[in-house]
C-alpha cells in the first residue's frame, strides 16, 4: 500500500490505556466503511451497544466504522487494523455493512482456516516491514479478507443469529438461554430445538465458548502472572472453582498447569 493511497488500512501499537467513541464522535467524525481489526498480541475488550467483545491473537473484529464502542487494554497490544471503504466491502462479500460487531475467526490452529492463517502472518510481517511493499500487500490482504469475512457477514437465521451473540458476549455473566432467546426472537424451547440440531445445548455452547477463551488468553504472556480468580471473572464464570471444574472436564488438565505448559512452549 503507497503513502499516497492509504484508504484501506492503517497501523497501530496501542498502549495500556481505554479508549472509546462516542456517539458525539461519531456524529462529529463519521466514518465511511467498516473497520477490520486483526490483533497480533495482546487481548481487549471490545465494548459496544449490543454486549461486549474479548478480542485478541486468534480471534478479531470487524464493525462498522460509526460504532460508538469503548476498547480496555489490560496492557499493550498490537494489532493491524485495516479500514474498508464500502463498496470495497460490498465487492469482497456482497454485503456493505455490518449491522454490529462481529467477532472473527483467525485461529492459526485451525487447519481448514488456511485464509485466516495467511492472513495473520501477512499481518505480523506487515508489521514488521513497516508495510513498505505498496499495492501487492494491499492486493493480497483483501484477496484473504474475501475468505474470512464472507462466512461470518452471510450467515442468517436465529441460530446464527444466536451464535453470533454468544461469540460477542459470552464473557458476559448474565447471558443464558433465556436472554439469548429473547434477543433473537424465538422463545426458549424454540431456541433449544435449533440449538440441539448442532449437537450442542445453549449451555454447553456458552461454556465451550468461556473455555475456548480462557485457553487463549493462558497463552498469552500478558496474562502469565495474572490471578486465576482474575481470569475467571474475565471471562464470565462465577468462580475460579467453576473455572477449574469445566477446563479439566474440556481439556483433561487444569488451567494454572496448562498456562505453564502454555507459557514454556511459547517461550
Amino acid at each position: 500500500m503507497s503513502d499516497t493511497d492509504n484508504r484501506h488500512q492503517r497501523i497501530g501499537i496501542i498502549r495500556p490505556l481505554r479508549v472509546q467513541r462516542t456517539a458525539e464522535d461519531v456524529a462529529t467524525h463519521p466514518v465511511s466503511g467498516v473497520v477490520v481489526y486483526i490483533p497480533l498480541q495482546g487481548m481487549n475488550e471490545f465494548n459496544h451497544r449490543t454486549g461486549s467483545l474479548t478480542v485478541g491473537p486468534g480471534r478479531g473484529l470487524i464493525c462498522d466504522g460509526d460504532t460508538a464502542f469503548s476498547r480496555t487494554f489490560p496492557q499493550g497490544v498490537s494489532e493491524l487494523v485495516i479500514q474498508l471503504p464500502r463498496e470495497t466491502l460490498a465487492q469482497l462479500t456482497d454485503a456493505d455493512s455490518v449491522r454490529r460487531p462481529i467477532p472473527l475467526d483467525l485461529d492459526p490452529d485451525n487447519a481448514l482456516n488456511l485464509a485466516a492463517r495467511e492472513l495473520t502472518q501477512l499481518a505480523a510481517g506487515a508489521l514488521d516491514r513497516g508495510l513498505r511493499h505498496g499495492q501487492r500487500l494491499e492486493t493480497r490482504l483483501l484477496d484473504l479478507l474475501t475468505g474470512v469475512l464472507s462466512r461470518p457477514l452471510t450467515n442468517s437465521g436465529p441460530l446464527q443469529e444466536a451464535m453470533a451473540v454468544i461469540a460477542e458476549a459470552h464473557c458476559d455473566p448474565r447471558i443464558n438461554a433465556a436472554r439469548l432467546a429473547q434477543f433473537v426472537g424465538v422463545s426458549e424451547r424454540q431456541l433449544s430445538r435449533l440449538f440441539s440440531t448442532t449437537g450442542s445445548s445453549v449451555p454447553q455452547t456458552i461454556l465451550e465458548t468461556r473455555l475456548t477463551t480462557v485457553r487463549r488468553m493462558l497463552a498469552d504472556a500478558i496474562w502469565a502472572n495474572a490471578p486465576m480468580t482474575e481470569i475467571a471473572s474475565a471471562c464470565g464464570f462465577g468462580s475460579q472453582a467453576q473455572l477449574s471444574r469445566g477446563y479439566r472436564q474440556r481439556f483433561g488438565i487444569g488451567p494454572l498447569r496448562h498456562r505453564n505448559q502454555l507459557q514454556d512452549k511459547s517461550g
